[in-house]
């Protein structure tokens, strides 16, 4: 149990009491000014832990939960056990982790596993070795007098109600729901017509996908990435899966939904988008966490039915996302922190000496000093120019300023020698929801309807009525129906618009003047 032991430092490096405790005396940060001359703006970072977010190996190591290798793998659950362990006695209280009803399964409190740590400590001193790795296999739970849930910091750690299962790793990642239905639904669409994969191919090159999305989906021909072996994933990363997902269902919403092409398996899939469009939604599922819900119990029947050699226990961890979702008041995903590999990987390709230190330290570094640049704590930042691209930038501005002044977003009027520029411009920004960059179809919610257009530009405000606040500048087009526009030049209009209005960035598809969306109407 390294790992479990290795949080519990973590744990009481952060939360353990003393002088350096998050959650009483916290730390003060100090943030640069935004303007010379300005005084620096501090604040008070305090924070009390909630919950481990990895994946199902890395929440089985923390906690010491068994996880599929046990007869019970949910470290949530007391009665969910693997349906492949065998018939349930009649009358008995256990359910199959296929199960999709929600009322049969017990939750499994700190309290109570606590108690159960408690009888695997006395039977560990009473039963033979191979009668105790019995035990703990039929519980779900291993034991250890050094791990986290038997230690100093188990009331800080919460477990079990600090497992936080995160939909990429149960949707996404290998293993994932997603990655066993795109491969199987995309099978059986080629059993019933073999050309379809090549029409499949064709409508691929002409759906413009986000820019921070279009890398991946370049590599991918879906008929070398479907996995013809029985019971098996398609062969894909996460990030791609959210490509592949975007891409072969507005080709199943155009072409085999109104044809009647498996209409039970579209209905799965159509359903599996569903789902996967709110959780990309960030925290504004949380108002929607109730259809969330009832579309994951829809798509569970389905698929537990459809697909009854794929249904792993994943299935039933994708259950809990609701409710985790709903409890901590934040959806959280395991893409941002995946991301941060980059980094590591980068150091370890150059550090030969106290490599973990050298991490550790330079992350750490990184960390703080992001703290300390002006705006750090801002929910959106401008990507900027840089080098060359400064006096582009500069000539951009000048053009700019007059429409800007006009559409009553920046003061009129000279600025002294010396003083800050009165708005800063770039081409992308970071912070939203697939990092919007010019060019990108931006969807948009101005108060009386959903708006949709194309990315020119993005300013922030320095000098004006709102100080602070981030405008893109649009291409408005005009709603022609549920995610269909006309980008006719008649039915285009340019607008100003907050990004903190934006819906989304959304791939999309041109047929003549009309635009399709791919988007789910549940967003909108």
């Amino acid at each position: 149990g390294s790992e479990s032991q290795l949080s519990r430092l973590v744990l009481k490096a952060f939360f353990g009491g003393g002088l350096c405790d998050f959650a009483t005396t916290g730390i003060v940060l100090s943030e640069k000014p935004a303007t010379h001359g300005a005084e620096p703006r501090a604040f008070w970072l305090r924070a009390v832990f909630c919950c481990f977010s990895t994946d199902a190996d890395g929440l089985r190591k923390i906690t010491q939960s068994k996880g599929t290798s046990g007869t019970k793998i949910c470290a949530c659950c007391i009665n969910v056990i693997d349906a492949k362990s065998g018939a349930i006695p009649p009358g008995s209280d256990l359910v199959p982790h296929t199960c999709g009803d929600l009322s049969k399964m017990q939750r499994l409190s700190p309290k109570d596993l606590t108690k159960l740590m408690a009888y695997l400590r006395e039977q560990s001193g009473i039963l033979p070795k191979s009668q105790f790795e019995k035990l703990q296999q039929v519980v779900g739970w291993n034991f250890s007098e050094y791990s986290l849930v038997c230690s100093d910091m188990a009331t800080i750690a919460n477990i079990p109600d600090s497992v936080f299962w995160d939909w990429m790793h149960t949707l996404c990642s290998s293993g994932g729901v997603a990655q066993f239905e795109l491969n199987q639904y995309l099978v059986r669409v080629k059993a019933h017509d073999n050309r379809l994969l090549g029409q499949l191919e064709e409508f691929k090159k002409h759906v413009v996908l986000p820019k921070v999305l279009a890398k991946p989906m370049k590599r991918i021909v879906f008929e070398d990435r479907i996995n013809t072996k029985p019971h098996t994933h398609i062969k894909a990363f996460a990030a791609e899966v959210l490509s592949m997902m975007v891409v072969v269902g507005l080709w199943v919403e155009l072409t085999l939904l109104p044809e009647g092409v498996l209409p039970e398996e579209t209905q799965c899939f159509l359903l599996l988008g569903r789902i996967l469009f709110l959780l990309r939604t960030g925290d504004r599922v949380r108002s929607k966490v109730v259809l969330l819900q009832q579309l994951i119990l829809q798509h569970h029947d389905l698929f537990v039915r459809l697909y009854p050699e794929e249904a792993k226990p994943k299935v039933h961890l994708l259950l809990h996302v609701p409710d985790l979702i709903a409890r901590f008041g934040v959806n959280l995903s395991c893409f941002v922190t995946e991301r941060k590999h980059k980094q590591s990987k980068h150091l370890g390709a150059f550090c030969f000496h106290k490599m973990v230190e050298t991490m550790l330290r330079t992350t750490l570094r990184d960390f703080f000093l992001h703290f300390q640049e002006p705006g750090s704590l801002d929910p959106v930042h401008l990507i900027p120019f840089e080098g060359i691209h400064e006096r582009y930038a500069r000539n951009i501005r000048r053009q700019w300023e007059p429409h800007l002044v006009q559409a009553g977003l920046v003061q009129d009027g000279a600025q002294p020698a010396g003083a800050q520029p009165k708005f800063l411009v770039a081409k992308a920004a970071r912070g939203l929801r697939g990092e919007p960059t010019a060019g990108d179809l931006a969807v948009w919610n101005d108060g009386v309807s959903v708006r949709a257009g194309f990315i020119q530009l993005f300013f922030k405000v320095l000098a004006g009525a709102q100080p602070g606040m981030i405008y893109a500048s649009l291409l408005m087009l005009k709603t022609l129906g549920p995610c269909r526009c006309s980008k006719a030049a008649r039915d285009v209009t340019f607008v100003y618009v907050p990004v903190k209005d934006f819906l989304g960035i959304f791939p999309h598809l041109v047929e003549d003047d009309v635009v399709y969306i791919a988007a789910s109407l549940d967003i909108m």
